[in-house]
């Protein structure tokens, strides 16, 4: 353990002063762990406004998970796009483009590849739609895209097309009531 000096105040004389002690090692490696575990960084996830929509993703040194196992694009039904992630029944949504990675090294953050709407990036496959390209983006719909939610909620977003732009809308409860 760490010892401060002495600290004596005009009550005391020096024989009677106390000493104080510093916070014991552990105890800070404690603190310090903790700090880092609550400013952990999410893989976030970012679009062009471009239609059709380029996605790309970002990762912090901290980041914890920095895999994207899938990238889905879905048509919400009518009416979800003011329901908050988590509440609104995903059933109802339509799945328009799914692509997952050919193999694991695919999936790693330093090697995903910028995800242009309907356009099946070298080393991943296209499971929707089975053939072809996915239907166009339809001005006014509303949609979401992104990585799994339960690993990398962040890095999962709603958009519509508005005024021939891609355009970020609110997806989760404290982004509505902002």
């Amino acid at each position: 353990m760490f010892e401060l000096p002495e600290i004596c105040d005009k009550r005391c004389n020096s024989d009677s002063c106390m000493k104080r002690k510093l916070i014991p090692p552990a105890v800070l490696l404690m603190l310090l762990a903790a700090l880092t575990l609550g400013c952990q960084e999410h893989m976030t996830i970012k679009m062009s406004e471009a239609v059709p929509p380029v996605f790309t993703f970002q990762a912090g040194t901290f980041t914890h998970f920095k895999h994207l196992s899938f990238f889905i694009v879905m048509e919400l039904a009518p009416g979800n796009e003011k329901i908050p992630a988590y509440e609104s029944p995903p059933v109802k949504n339509k799945t328009l483009w799914w692509i997952f990675p050919e193999d694991s090294e695919r999936s790693v953050y330093e090697n995903l590849s910028e995800f242009t709407y309907g356009t099946v990036p070298s080393g991943w496959k296209q499971k929707t739609p089975e053939q072809g390209t996915p239907p166009a983006l339809v001005e006014g719909k509303f949609y979401e895209a992104g990585g799994p939610q339960v690993e990398v909620p962040w890095a999962y977003m709603r958009f519509t097309i508005r005024n021939g732009k891609a355009v970020r809308v609110p997806m989760y409860r404290e982004e509505f009531e902002e």
